[in-house]
């Protein structure tokens, strides 16, 4: 799964924090960490930008956590 990260502080206008690419996993899970993320976000957005699998994105958990 290829994705994007974006953020915003009023959930109107974001702003892309990174890509990533996901692989698919056993027990466990990813760390992904976006140098261009800002100091302070309210909304986090995930917009799915390809799965080479199938055509189905799952996310189990989600931690946005700040520096």
């Amino acid at each position: 799964n290829f994705f994007t990260v974006q953020t915003s502080a009023d959930g109107e206008h974001f702003k892309n924090a990174g890509d990533a690419e996901s692989y698919p996993l056993g027990a466990g899970g990813q760390l992904f960490t976006f140098p261009d993320m800002p100091d302070k976000a309210r909304y986090v957005r995930i917009t799915d930008v390809g799965n080479i699998i199938s055509d189905q994105t799952e996310i189990a958990e989600l931690m946005a956590a700040g520096k």
